[in-house]
Order: C-alpha cells, then sequence, then structure tokens
C-alpha cells in the first residue's frame, strides 16, 4: 500500500478548511513518517505496521582458547627462578617441577606454583651417609617413623649455600638413650660439627645431643660455602626414657629402641661483600635468594649493578625464621615453654652448656614472666634451696669471711664443684603485690639475675620488667659434680646401664650440690607482657 500523507480538506473530512491546529499537526505528523521511513517502518492511514527482520541465528564459530600473557623471564644470566628454593607448607618443604621432585628422590606433599616451572611442594629426606645443599630437608633414622636397635653410624652433611648465615634444626622426633652423668658421649647421641664453632654449639667442648628432644630447635650460625654435619651413632642397647612404642597404643615404656627426624632449613641473610655476586659490586646489607642450584641477587642488588636487571627476593618465611645473633633457640610467639635439651624430668641436665634463649620483643612489651613446672640446676650447699642470691659459704660447705661471700650460682674461688651453674634472667620479684598509690604492683622482692638449686628463686614465679632484648643464658659446669652411680654413690645418681661405669671411677664427692630427685634441668612456662604493665 502507498503511502498517504494528508494534505487537503479531503482528508479531513467534509469541505471545512482545518483549523491552524491541525496545519501544525499535519506538518508534524509528515515529519515523524520522514523519520519513520529511515528505519524502514510503513504507514497507512488505517495503521502503524512496523517490519519486522525474521530471526537469523549467528554464524557457527569455533571457541577460541583464552589466551594469557608470557610468564616474565629472568634476564639472560640471571637465574631467578626460585625453584627448589621456595617455602611451601609453612616450611615443610620447597617448591619444584614434578620431574626434579621424582628424579632427586624427593616426596610430593601438596601442590604449588609460587615460582617459575613449580608445580608441586616436594619433601626431600636424605638418608644415611647423604649430602644435600637444599633450602629444607630432612635427616632420618634409617626405619623412621619406626624405631631402631641397629648399630651402626648415620651421618648428613650439608654443603651450606654462598649466601646462607644460619641454619635451623627442628626436631620432630628425638628418642635416644638418656645421658650417663649429664654426658651423652657414652651413649647413643647426635654429635653436630660445626665448622662455625670448633669449640662446641652448645657451649665448650658440648656438641652432642640425647635423651627426649622432641618438639625442641636449635639455630646454628654457619661459614658460607662450608659444611655442617649431624652425625648419629646409635647401638639400640641403652634406655630411651619415655620412649613412646609402636603401634596404636603409644604408651610410655622404657624400651632401648631410637628414632630421630630432624628438618634442616638454611637461612638466607645477605650476600657477601667482597667478591660477591652482582659483578664483583658492593652488595652491603641486602638480602640474596637462590634458585635452583646456582644463585641469584635478591633485594635491589642486579648483575648490572644497583637497581639492576636481576631482583630476586628473599621468601618471608626465611625473614621471619631469622634468629638474632648469638640465640641457640629463638621463640616468636608471645607464650609457650622452655626446655633443657635431653630433658625429661629424670635424667641429669648435661654438663658443659653455654647458650642463650631469646623471645622475640614485640613493639608494645614491656616484660616477661616465667613460671617453672619443674627446676633444678646443681648449686653449692648454702644455695641449693634455690631462694638464696649469696652464698656466705663462698660455694664451700662451711661459713667463710664476708670478703669471700660469692653470688650463688657463679662457683667458688677455692673449689671447682660443683662449677658455674645457672639459669641467667633479669628478675625482679615472685609475682607477689604490694600497694603503691598509682595502685597494685609486683613487689621488687627479687632483684637478681642467677637462679639454680631446687627452686626457681623464692618460689616458681619469676617477673622481669625490662626494656632491652628477652634473653635467657643457660650455663652448666664442665665438670660433672655427682657420684656417676656405683657403689657407694647416690642412689639418684645411678644409672641401670648394661656395662659398668667406663673408664676410671670418679673420686668421691658432696652429694649435697642436688636435690633429692636430682639436678634435672628446667621446664618452664613463659609469657610476654604487653601494654602498661
Amino acid at each position: 500500500m502507498a503511502d498517504h500523507v494528508p494534505s487537503s480538506t479531503e482528508d479531513y473530512g467534509g469541505d471545512r478548511e482545518p483549523r491552524l491546529f491541525s496545519a501544525f499537526g499535519a506538518a508534524a505528523m509528515k515529519n515523524a513518517l520522514a523519520v519513520l521511513k529511515v528505519f524502514d517502518i510503513s504507514f497507512n492511514k488505517y495503521a502503524y505496521v512496523e517490519k519486522v527482520p525474521a530471526y537469523k541465528a549467528p554464524p557457527a564459530t569455533t571457541p577460541r582458547p583464552p589466551v594469557y600473557p608470557p610468564p616474565t623471564m629472568p634476564p639472560k644470566g640471571c637465574n631467578c627462578t626460585q625453584s627448589n628454593y621456595e617455602p611451601c607448607r609453612g616450611g615443610e618443604g620447597v617448591c619444584s617441577s614434578s620431574a626434579q621432585c621424582q628424579g632427586m628422590g624427593g616426596e610430593q606433599v601438596g601442590k604449588c606454583a609460587n615460582c617459575l616451572g613449580c608445580s608441586v611442594c616436594c619433601k626431600y629426606v636424605a638418608g644415611c651417609q647423604g649430602m644435600t645443599d637444599m633450602m629444607i630437608s630432612y635427616f632420618q633414622s634409617p626405619a623412621y617413623p619406626r624405631t631402631d636397635r641397629s648399630n651402626e653410624v648415620c651421618s648428613l652433611t650439608v654443603n651450606v649455600r654462598d649466601e646462607v648465615c644460619q641454619v635451623k634444626l627442628d626436631f620432630i622426633d628425638f628418642e635416644m638413650a638418656a645421658p650417663l652423668c649429664g654426658d651423652c658421649s657414652m651413649v647413643d647421641n647426635l654429635e653436630i660439627i660445626n665448622t662455625a664453632q670448633p669449640g662446641g654449639v652448645l657451649g665448650p667442648g658440648q656438641s652432642r645431643l640425647c635423651g627426649l628432644n622432641s618438639g625442641q630447635h636449635m639455630y646454628l650460625p654457619v661459614t658460607p660455602n662450608n659444611v655442617l654435619i649431624l652425625k648419629a651413632t646409635t647401638s639400640g642397647v641403652y634406655n630411651v626414657p619415655l620412649a613412646a612404642t609402636d603401634g596404636r597404643n603409644r604408651g610410655l615404656s622404657g624400651d632401648s629402641a631410637f628414632r630421630w627426624s630432624i628438618r634442616v632449613t638454611q637461612i638466607p641473610c645477605r650476600p657477601q661483600g667482597e667478591g660477591g655476586l652482582g659483578g664483583g659490586y658492593e652488595t652491603g646489607s641486602v638480602d640474596v635468594a637462590v634458585g635452583g642450584a646456582s644463585m641469584a641477587i635478591s633485594g635491589a642488588i642486579g648483575f648490572e649493578g644497583r637497581n639492576g636487571a636481576c631482583r630476586c627476593k628473599i621468601p618471608k618465611h626465611y625473614k621471619r625464621l631469622r634468629a638474632p645473633w648469638g640465640c641457640r633457640q629463638y621463640f616468636d610467639d608471645n607464650r609457650g615453654k622452655l626446655k633443657s635439651f635431653n630433658f625429661d624430668a629424670e635424667s641429669e641436665v648435661s654438663t658443659g652448656l653455654d647458650y642463650a634463649i631469646c623471645v622475640r620483643r614485640t613493639n608494645d612489651a614491656c616484660g616477661m614472666t616465667l613460671n617453672s613446672l619443674t627446676f633444678s640446676l646443681p648449686a653449692s650447699p648454702f644455695c641449693l634451696s634455690g631462694e638464696e642470691s649469696i652464698d656466705c659459704n663462698g660455694g664451700l660447705l662451711s661459713e667463710v669471711a664476708s670478703a669471700n661471700w660469692t653470688v650463688c650460682c657463679t662457683g667458688s674461688t677455692e673449689s671447682e664443684f660443683p662449677g658455674i651453674n645457672y639459669f641467667g634472667f633479669d628478675g625482679l620479684g615472685d609475682g607477689a603485690a604490694m600497694r603503691t598509690m598509682r595502685g597494685d604492683e609486683y613487689d621488687p622482692n627479687q632483684n637478681r639475675y642467677f637462679y639454680c638449686g631446687a627452686k626457681f628463686g623464692n618460689g616458681r614465679l619469676v617477673v622481669g620488667r625490662t626494656k632491652g632484648p628477652l634473653i635467657m643464658r643457660v650455663v652448666t659446669s664442665e665438670t660433672y659434680w655427682g657420684q656417676c652411680g656405683g657403689p657407694g654413690g647416690p642412689a639418684r645418681y645411678r644409672r641401670n646401664v648394661p656395662a659398668p661405669y667406663p673408664g676410671p671411677p670418679p673420686p668421691p664427692l658432696s652429694a649435697e650440690y642436688c636435690p633429692p630427685e636430682g639436678c634435672v634441668g628446667f621446664l618452664i612456662n613463659y609469657d610476654v607482657n604487653t601494654g602498661s604493665c
């Protein structure tokens, strides 16, 4: 039907002239119809009809895979892949490729894609006479997790990487024979040979562990590009205190079977300055990292100098693990337990100890409270109660002139027994309160540093208020303070061993250097005090 536009009086009916308003309406209608034509909409005088085109399905297309940008590759000559370096699962293993993990004898314990080419979290376990340079590895007894009674020597050699300054040992499981007369060298033991500590890792000549140390840890300063050796010597005939039995019934027994599982973590600190990485540039205190078996620069140092092309980062896990210099143990929680090495509440504390225990200090910390569950260290007769801070006997058995008085736990100038033995902590009081103008406060009734004897000061509680580092020190005499068993010796020092005491019999000594239950070390709860103390 042809388009029709009203233009005369006939279109409006009759012979009347269109009104002025109707003329304007006709013009508007004409313009509207012109607009409709632009959109291909037809019109007649009776109806508006809109032309709707028939639906046509879009042409079928093959779906395209998503496009991802290519991975950022490290510059030529810069290995920042972080493979076998990036920790995973809270430090249980390192990120690696599946092929690398399987090819190097590792165990896949999870997934990990935090580094270039990595796909699995790999746990590397070294066997006897093994050697490793992995950032995180494990040293386990041959039958672990089962116990063993074999007579053998099992060792692990750790090749310290160039940028590593500390190694942390986590004793996940450690059950060996109890120490004999405060000495581990005469029973099954683990010896730690550290080239950075030729005099001993725990004190002068003290580098062995035995007894129970599950859950303990140890930090060792190491020399880069050197070795650290863990050497376990076992016979399977000495008594293991409170050993856990195999199977579901994990009761307590006095079995001679042993086992151990130790996690070895290398902690990077900073590159060497002279002749270090980064094209021979002085690197100062900038952190470094390692990828695979080769090295890469971390922080702001690159192969092209400062702010160069190669910038590898040390993962936060290693930074959190790093302990202050000189700390053999380091705790980063605000509360926890402190325990002497080889502690089982019955065996005597080791001789020749001299190491520091550190606790991380938060910004709002004002001190620390220690609560001893078990405490007994050798002390001179006058100080054996643990409550005395001044030795009026001068470390001897009888009273001496005041000029010869000594501080308890620090030994005697005239006798080598019992020697210097103490747990060092800057204490203020024993927890007793006193009323002041500002309210109740701790009574400073125990202002001392050295603690030894049968009790931890006046009782079980020691409160410290310090703005400095939270550090405690453990020192024991290099010379044994007891009879070490044998006929005529105190019953508390006797040991049920299958063979007589090795070596010449010890000289008779006073039995008054330890409480009746023996000098068994310490088990102490600590709590960092925060806020306004």
